[in-house]
């Protein structure tokens, strides 16, 4: 429920921490707003969506290993939709995208932006590294 700018927000991350209810400001940019988030379940990307979701945007947050997804779903205070999303399978991209739209048009939100937080690492001189590890670091982390 939002009013005046503030909308509570009853999330099982409120109950745990001893809260039945989670009050946060809610910049009105934000209000029908989404983002997604290509990788979201560590680093920079879990650190984006935890706090784009705070902050009242709805977030669209990319999951690789979907044993992953409810733990990131239960950290976040806000609104966070986990996807399954491999950035280098057109099947699942399509799948996410279906569901984003669906979900933009019942909720009359836009995506606004898109965060590309995916990545592989290999480490290791280029020189020695395979051809195939190379080319699959450059369509996830550049062309993704």
């Amino acid at each position: 429920m939002c009013q005046g700018g503030i909308e509570t927000v009853n999330r099982a991350t409120a109950s745990m921490l001893g809260r039945e209810q989670e009050t946060i400001e809610v910049p009105s940019v934000a209000k029908n707003v989404a983002v997604l988030i290509t990788a979201a379940t560590s680093g920079i990307g879990a650190a984006c969506a935890r706090s784009l979701a705070q902050k009242g945007f709805l977030v669209f947050a990319g999951v690789h290993d979907w044993s992953k997804a409810a733990a990131l779903q239960d950290q976040a205070i806000g609104r966070l939709v986990p996807l399954r999303l491999d950035v280098t399978d057109l099947e699942l991209i399509q799948a996410a995208a279906e569901q984003i739209a669906g979900i933009l048009k019942a909720e009359n939100r836009q995506l606004r932006g898109i965060v590309n937080t995916a990545t592989h690492e290999h480490h290791g001189p280029l020189e020695i590294l395979p051809f195939s590890i190379i080319r699959g670091e450059i369509e996830v982390d550049y062309l993704g």
